[in-house]
């Protein structure tokens, strides 16, 4: 921790300690810049962080990272000067998929291959007709259509883009007869892998992670825990020359003559720098750390447009045994995902029967996040970015039961347990600045008008004021992979523009 003159001035100033802050400040570092990050934790990581307890080593959110094979983390160390897979993920290597069709009692099939990834293994939808139950029609119904989607060329995909179309709009328009169960797979996917509603979310964005999942690998884990890289990037920064503070909150960018020219603490400190770089999220740095006033009205009413994902429950369950042996599993029933009028349903009050689930056997990937004979389990389901909202308990039970349903062998061995949700995120990652937004599990959704050639830029109509991380700046990709790859570009383009 850097405190004093030493800090006073620095070259440039990174609001924010998660990994887009810490990428683009290692990488500025290693270039010759002399930049300070400022994080309001005690601890770096942003959604990464975690802790560890009783000799279990686990993250407070859910982390599944897609692709697991030409991931943006082997861009990042390959310019980082490491090897490309210096921050190796794991794939899950079992996979279990419920499915609940009406009326009917759940199924379960376990060894399926659905983002496993592997480069000898294409996808085969097999399986999965099996487990929907398809006759030999609704089989030869659902090819044309599964290969329309996971087939589909670059190109074709950058047509979409420019169309920037919803995947619910590109259904209706594939004007095909589809089988009810393809259907709900397609809409619940939308849900699980992008944590967004089939009818909000891109058509492009969506095809690209679904190819990515079942050809690349989804669900992935770095070695040694998400921390762990989080961890190695704050020494990386260091050894570089580059200073970090940790429990410092930001409460405002500075302003002179329309420029940045540095922060203000919540303590009152202020440090100065022509440059700042933030990563709060493009809402709380607008609306908040700058303020609205200092903005065109039609960049504020956009940003204010922009739509966060949807939040994710976590739920951490501590075995006294393994008794799981899958790496990941999903879960559902045809009326288990949402649309975004179920969704508003919900919100109001509605109780759902089922939910979406998913679950990780996190010390399946890596033993040592657990201690010896025990069990590190992650589960849980979408739900409001809200952290007021008064239907998270309500789905953190569901999901709860849904799992001992389908995994009852997890009960007798169940230890403790941990949970932590929109709430956590929004106390430990993101400011709330906008009523419903906060604890999103992602930054900005990946729905229509905003990803793509459509997301924000880094760049800023404030001289000195640049964006970094998942908002912005970036272009595809998941989450960490997603925030990565903004910080690679902003890096470059701020060293650029200082040569």
């Amino acid at each position: 921790m850097t405190t004093g003159e030493e800090a006073s001035s620095p070259e440039m100033i990174i609001i924010g300690g998660g990994l887009a802050g810490l990428a683009c400040g290692t990488l500025l570092a290693q270039q010759g810049h002399k930049p300070l990050i400022l994080e309001m934790n005690e601890q770096v990581g942003g959604r990464a962080l975690g802790t560890r307890e009783d000799g279990f080593l686990y993250d407070y959110f859910p982390i599944g990272l897609t692709p697991v094979r030409g991931h943006r983390l082997e861009l990042l160390a390959t310019e980082l000067g490491l090897d490309k897979d210096h921050f190796k993920l794991k794939g899950p290597q079992k996979m279990a998929f419920g499915y609940r069709p009406p009326g009917k009692e759940w199924k379960v099939l376990d060894n399926i291959n659905i983002l496993l990834g592997k480069a000898d293994e294409p996808f085969d939808p097999t399986h999965l007709f099996d487990l929907w139950g398809l006759s030999e029609g609704e089989r030869m119904a659902a090819i044309p259509i599964l290969i329309d989607i996971f087939l589909k060329s670059p190109e074709e995909i950058c047509k979409l883009d420019e169309e920037d179309i919803t995947l619910k709009q590109y259904i209706e328009r594939m004007n095909v007869d589809m089988p009810v169960a393809v259907f709900n797979f397609l809409a619940f996917f939308a849900n699980m892998a992008m944590v967004e509603p089939y009818d909000l979310v891109s058509a492009a964005e969506y095809i690209r992670i679904a190819q990515d999942s079942f050809n690349n690998g989804g669900g992935g884990y770095p070695e040694g825990s998400m921390m762990r890289i989080s961890a190695e990037l704050r020494d990386l920064f260091e050894q570089a020359g580059g200073k970090l503070r940790t429990g410092v909150k930001i409460e405002k960018i500075l302003l002179e003559e329309g420029k940045a020219v540095g922060v203000r603490t919540t303590e009152g400190e202020e440090i100065r720098s022509s440059l700042v770089i933030s990563s709060a999220g493009i809402h709380p740095t607008v609306l908040k750390l700058v303020g609205e006033e200092h903005f065109d009205t039609a960049y504020v009413e956009r940003v204010k447009n922009l739509q966060p994902a949807w939040g994710l429950t976590s739920q951490i369950y501590f075995l006294s045994k393994p008794v799981l042996d899958f790496d990941i599993a999903i879960a559902y029933s045809d009326d288990a995902w949402w649309d975004l009028a179920k969704y508003e349903k919900v919100e109001e009050g509605l109780e759902p029967e089922e939910v979406v689930l998913y679950v990780q056997v996190m010390s399946n990937y890596d033993a040592s996040l657990a201690p010896p004979g025990k069990q590190l389990v992650s589960a849980g389901t979408v739900c409001s970015s809200d952290k007021n909202s008064k239907s998270i308990g309500m789905l953190i039970e569901k999901a709860e039961a849904m799992l001992f349903k389908l995994w009852p062998e997890m009960v007798p061995v169940l230890e403790s347990k941990r949970y932590a949700g929109p709430a956590e995120v929004t106390d430990l990652s993101r400011d709330r600045v906008m009523a419903g937004q906060g604890g999103e599990c992602m930054g900005l959704g990946q729905t229509v008008g905003q990803c793509g050639p459509h997301k924000p830029t880094a760049e800023t109509s404030i001289p000195g004021l640049v964006l970094v991380g998942i908002d912005a700046g970036g272009g595809e990709g998941m989450g960490v992979h997603q925030s990565v790859h903004s910080a690679i570009k902003v890096a470059a383009a701020i060293s650029q523009s200082l040569k």
